[in-house]
C-alpha cells in the first residue's frame, strides 16, 4: 500500500551523511539544493519518453499526472507515485490498485520513507511484472474487427451450435476465417441441424431426441401459429435438453481436452457450461446489443427497447412506454432466472461443473461477446470493454450471378426488379393462403420478380416471377437494376439490405423479426407490413411506395468517403498539459492537409507550434497565472479558494474569448471545434458558429460530463482516490453522495454564468448550458481500458488511447553516456511535470534530494534553478 510519510524532511546537516555513491535523473525547477550527490543529473526539461523507453531504467518517481501515468505504463516502468493536485492524488491510489507501483503521502514525507519506496518498487518483482503485462496491453492495438477476430498466434479452437441455420451460418463464417489462419478448428453440433456443412472446418456431432429438421418442423410452427406460451415451455425444454446430451457424450468431451478457446452462439446457453468443464475461455457472438437475457451488454431500459416491445417503441420512448420497457425487462429476466436457469443449475451439479458458482455467474464469465452488428443500423448504447461490435458477418461486395439469373435481371428494363425471400426456415412452410396472397401482389408489378419458395407454389404466377429454391441473396442485393427486397427481416437480411442501399419491404413472421421490421421503418429505410390480415392489393400498395417514394440510399461500412481539407478550429483555456495533449491531435490534422487554427488564451506559457496558427485573445490575467495562483491553492490545499477561483476564472476566459468580435468573425465558416475537458466554453463557441463540436477528456469516469455512462456501483469518482472498482456498500453510498454533490456543484455554482453568457451573447437560448455542451458530436477519450475500470461507453465516446505515449527515440548525448554508464543498478527518473518543476516548497525538495542520494541508482531529475 505504499508509505505514509509521518513528519518534515531529513535535516540539512543530516543529508551529506546520509548520501551515497548512487546515480540519479531528476527533472527540478527553481530552487536547487547544494548538497546534491554525485548520482544525481538535474536538468531544466527531460525526454521523459525516450528515457522511459531506454533499456537501463529502474522507475520513474512522478506526480502521476494522466501523461506520467501512461508513459509509464506503456513502457513498463514502475511507478513511484509523489502526487500534489488535482487527478495526481486519483492515479496515484489507482497506480497502486493495479499492482505497478506505490505512492507516498508528500504531506509530512520522510527522506527515510522515500528512499524505502523507492527501493520496494525497484526490488521486488510484482511491480516490473504487472507493468509490463499492462504495457503488452497498451501497445497491442486492434485493428479491424474481422482481422482481430482471427489474429491469434495458433489456436484450437472449438465451436459450439444448437438449433438454427442462421446460428450455423454466422458462426461458420467466423471460424472459416480462423482456418483459414492457420488455426485448427471444430464445431460441434446437434444431429437436428439441416445444413450444408462448411468444408473448411471440422464438426462433431452429438445425438439429440429430435428429429432432424426440429426447429422448421415444430418451433417455426408454434410460432407461426401465434402459440407463444407453448413456444417458449418448448424451448425450455429443448436447450436444457441439448444441453444434456452433448455434455454427456463422453467422447467428444474428451475429443475437445486441451483445447485453447470455445465460441458459441447466442442460442447455444449450453457454451457456457462446456466450457467451464473443459477449462477454456469463451467467447459468444449474440446478433444484436440490447438482449435482454445477457447480463455483460449493458442496456439503459429508458432508451432502449426491448425487442419483445416492437410496435412504435423506439429509443424516443414516452413515460408509459418506459415503464412497459422496464415491465417487459424484468419478466424476460424473471423467466430466464426461473425457468431456465434452474435446469441448467441443475446440469452443472450433475456433471460437476464449478458448483460453487451460479448459472448466470458462470454465462458472465465469458471473456467476449462479439456483437454481429452496427451503430449504422443499431440504436446507440453503451457498450463494456468487452463487447465488440465486429459488424454483420454476411454481408460484402457481390460477386457475379449464375447466367440464368443475370440474363433475368438485366432483361427487366428500366423497371428492374426485387427480391422475395424469407430465409432458409420459412422458404417452405409458409400456409398456401399467405403463399397466395403473394403471387397476386407480386402478379401486378411492372418489376420482374425473384422468389425464394418450395413446397406449394401457385399455378397462376405472372410471367414476370421466377422461383428458384435458392438464390445468392448478396449478390442479388449488390446488383444496379435491384429496386426493393421483400423479406423476414431476419438480422443478415436487414444488414445485407442496408449495405446495399436496398429499400426493404418488411414482411415479419417471427423472433426477432417484427423488433427488425418496426426499426427498418423508424430508420426510414423500409416500410413494414402486418401479415394478418394483409391484402394483396395492401401489400402491391406498400411495395409500389418504398420503389417510387425518393429516399436515400443507406450505406453502412461500405461507404468509402473522400477525406477533404476541413477547417479545423480549437480551443484551449489554461494549462500547458491541456495544450500539448490538443496540439498533438492538431499537428496530426494539420499534416494530413486540414487548415488548423488554436485559439488560445494570453495566459498561456507555452512553447507554440510551428505546424499550427495560433489565435490568442486577452483575458484579465497575468501570464502564467495557472502555475502561480491555482496551483499555489491547490498545493496549499485551499480547496474551497481553488474552486471559487476556479468558478472565476472559467466564465471570465469564456466571456473574454466570445467577446472578441475578430476572432469570432475569423473563425466563420469552419467545419469543426475541437476542445479540452477544462475549455468549457467550446460548448458555446460551437453553439455561436454553428458547427460540430468534438471534446477531448482524459479519462472515461469524468463526472462533469453527462455524455458518458458512469455505473456509481463500480467507477469510483476521482475525489475519492482510495476507492476502486470494487467499492464496499458504505462506499458506493460515499460515490454516490460524492457524485451527487459533484453534480449540484456544477449546476448551481457553474451552469448559471454560462447560462448569463448564453443569454448575453444570444447563444441558443432555448437550450441550459448543460443541454448545450450534451450536443458534442464525439467524445474523444485520451485512456485505455489497459490502465481505466472497465465501464460502459456510448458509440460517440471513443476511447483514443493516450497521445503522448510513442516509441522511444535517441537520447542526447550527455544523457545517453550519464545512464548507460550506470552500470548494473541502472537508472531512475525524476518528474513533477512542466507546472510543478519550478514552484516545489525548498523543504520538499531538499527531502526528494536526501532520499535520491541514498541510491545506487542514478537519478535524471527535472528541476529549474
Amino acid at each position: 500500500m505504499g508509505f505514509k510519510c509521518m513528519t518534515g524532511h531529513a535535516p540539512k546537516y543530516m543529508s551529506s551523511k546520509f548520501l551515497k555513491r548512487a546515480e540519479l535523473v531528476s527533472a527540478l525547477s527553481g530552487y536547487i539544493p547544494s548538497f546534491l550527490g554525485s548520482n544525481i543529473k538535474v536538468v531544466e526539461w527531460l525526454p521523459q519518453n525516450d528515457l522511459l523507453a531506454h533499456k537501463n531504467i529502474k522507475a520513474f518517481v512522478s506526480h502521476v499526472g494522466h501523461n506520467s501515468l501512461y508513459e509509464s505504463a506503456y513502457h513498463g516502468v514502475p511507478l513511484v507515485a509523489f502526487p500534489q493536485f488535482a487527478d495526481q492524488h486519483y492515479n496515484a491510489k489507482h497506480a497502486e490498485n493495479l499492482g505497478i507501483g506505490l505512492a507516498v503521502d508528500p504531506k509530512g514525507c520522510k527522506a527515510q520513507d522515500l528512499f524505502d519506496t523507492i527501493q520496494r518498487v525497484i526490488s521486488e518483482p510484482r511491480f516490473k511484472t504487472k507493468v509490463l503485462h499492462i504495457s503488452i496491453l497498451l501497445k497491442d492495438r486492434r485493428r479491424t474487427p474481422l482481422e482481430e477476430t482471427g489474429d491469434w498466434p495458433w489456436l484450437e479452437i472449438a465451436a459450439f451450435c444448437t438449433i438454427g441455420k442462421s446460428q450455423y451460418m454466422n458462426l461458420r463464417s467466423v471460424l472459416e476465417e480462423m482456418a483459414s489462419r492457420g488455426h485448427e478448428v471444430i464445431m460441434v453440433i446437434p444431429s437436428t441441424l439441416k445444413v450444408q456443412l462448411s468444408n473448411r472446418v471440422q464438426h462433431k456431432i452429438f445425438q439429440v431426441p429430435y428429429k432432424p429438421g426440429f426447429l422448421e418442423n415444430e418451433l417455426l410452427r408454434l410460432e407461426l401459429e401465434g402459440n407463444k406460451f407453448q413456444l417458449l415451455s418448448k424451448l425450455m425444454q429443448v436447450l436444457p435438453t441439448m444441453c444434456d446430451s452433448v455434455l454427456n457424450d463422453t467422447k467428444i468431451m474428451e475429443e475437445l481436452k486441451g483445447f485453447d478457446l470455445l465460441l458459441y452462439d447466442f442460442l447455444g446457453v449450453c457454451g457456457a457450461l462446456i466450457g467451464d468443464r473443459l477449462g477454456i475461455p469463451r467467447i459468444q457472438v449474440v446478433p444484436k446489443p440490447n438482449n435482454p437475457l445477457d447480463h455483460m451488454v449493458p442496456t439503459p431500459l429508458s432508451y432502449i427497447p426491448i425487442m419483445i416491445l416492437p410496435a412504435g417503441f423506439t429509443d424516443k420512448m414516452t413515460f408509459l412506454q418506459r415503464v412497459a420497457n422496464v415491465v417487459a425487462y424484468i419478466g424476460m429476466r424473471l423467466l430466464k432466472d426461473i425457468i431456465f436457469a434452474r435446469p441448467m443449475a441443475a446440469l452443472k451439479l450433475r456433471y460437476n461443473i464449478t458448483t460453487e458458482r451460479s448459472y448466470q455467474e458462470t454465462v458472465d464469465g465469458t471473456e467476449l461477446v462479439l456483437i454481429r452488428a452496427d451503430f449504422a443500423i443499431e440504436y446507440a448504447q453503451p457498450l463494456l470493454p468487452g463487447n465488440i461490435m465486429v459488424g454483420p458477418l454476411s454481408v460484402k461486395e457481390g460477386k457475379p450471378l449464375p447466367p440464368d439469373l443475370e440474363d433475368f435481371v438485366t432483361n427487366a428494363g428500366g423497371d428492374g426488379f426485387i427480391i422475395v425471400s424469407f430465409g432458409s426456415n420459412l422458404a417452405s412452410i409458409l400456409p398456401r393462403t399467405v403463399v397466395d396472397m403473394l403471387a397476386t401482389a407480386f402478379g401486378k408489378l411492372k418489376q420482374r420478380v425473384v422468389w425464394r419458395l418450395k413446397g406449394y407454389i401457385p399455378s397462376f404466377l405472372g410471367s414476370n416471377i421466377k422461383v428458384v429454391e435458392w438464390l445468392p441473396q448478396n449478390d442479388l442485393l449488390a446488383h444496379k437494376n435491384i429496386k426493393a427486397f421483400v423479406s423476414h427481416v431476419g438480422h443478415n437480411s436487414l444488414y445485407e439490405s442496408a449495405y446495399h442501399g436496398v429499400p426493404l419491404v418488411a414482411f415479419p413472421q417471427f423472433a426477432d423479426q417484427h423488433y427488425n421490421a418496426k426499426h427498418a421503418e423508424n430508420l426510414g429505410i423500409g416500410l413494414a407490413v402486418d401479415p394478418k390480415g394483409y391484402t394483396a392489393q395492401d401489400l402491391f400498395d406498400t411495395i409500389q411506395r418504398v420503389i417510387s417514394e425518393p429516399r436515400q440510399r443507406l450505406f453502412t461500412k461500405r461507404n468509402n468517403y473522400k477525406s477533404k481539407a476541413t477547417r479545423i478550429a480549437a480551443f484551449c483555456t489554461i494549462g500547458k498539459s491541456q495544450y500539448m495533449n490538443l496540439r498533438g491531435i492538431l499537428e496530426e490534422m494539420a499534416s494530413r492537409g486540414h487548415e488548423v487554427n488554436m485559439v488560445i488564451p494570453s495566459t498561456e506559457k507555452v512553447k507554440l507550434s510551428d505546424r499550427v496558427q495560433h489565435k490568442i485573445f486577452q483575458v484579465p490575467y497575468k501570464p502564467g497565472f495557472m502555475e502561480i495562483e491555482l496551483l499555489r491553492l491547490e498545493l496549499e490545499g485551499n480547496k474551497f479558494q481553488l474552486l471559487s477561483k476556479m468558478m472565476e476564472v472559467l466564465p471570465a476566459v469564456c466571456d473574454s474569448v466570445l467577446n472578441d468580435t475578430k476572432i469570432m468573425e475569423e473563425l466563420k465558416g469552419f467545419d469543426l471545434l475541437v476542445y479540452d475537458v477544462l475549455g468549457v466554453c467550446g460548448a458555446l463557441i460551437g453553439d455561436r458558429l454553428g458547427i460540430p463540436r468534438v471534446q477531448m477528456l482524459v479519462t472515461p469516469n469524468n463526472p462533469f460530463d453527462h455524455m458518458i455512462p458512469t455505473p456509481l456501483s463500480y467507477i469510483p469518482m476521482m475525489v475519492l482516490p482510495g476507492f476502486t472498482d470494487k467499492m464496499t456498500f458504505l462506499q458506493r453510498v460515499a460515490n454516490v453522495v460524492a457524485y451527487i454533490g459533484l453534480r449540484l456543484f456544477k449546476d448551481i455554482l457553474f451552469a448559471r454564468p454560462m447560462d448569463a453568457l448564453k443569454l448575453k451573447y444570444n447563444i441558443t437560448t432555448e437550450r441550459s448550458y448543460q443541454e448545450t455542451v450534451d450536443g458534442a458530436e464525439l467524445v474523444l477519450i485520451r485512456a485505455d481500458f489497459a490502465i481505466e475500470y472497465a465501464q460502459p461507453l456510448l458509440p460517440g465516446n471513443i476511447m483514443v488511447g493516450p497521445l503522448n505515449v510513442k516509441e522511444g527515440k535517441p537520447l542526447p548525448p550527455d544523457l545517453e553516456e550519464f545512464v548507460n554508464n550506470s552500470g548494473g543498478n541502472g537508472f531512475i527518473i525524476v518528474s513533477f511535470g512542466s507546472n510543478l518543476a519550478s514552484i516545489l516548497p525548498r523543504t520538499v525538495v531538499d527531502m526528494l534530494a536526501t532520499a535520491f542520494g541514498k541510491l545506487k541508482q542514478r537519478v535524471v531529475w527535472r528541476l529549474k534553478a
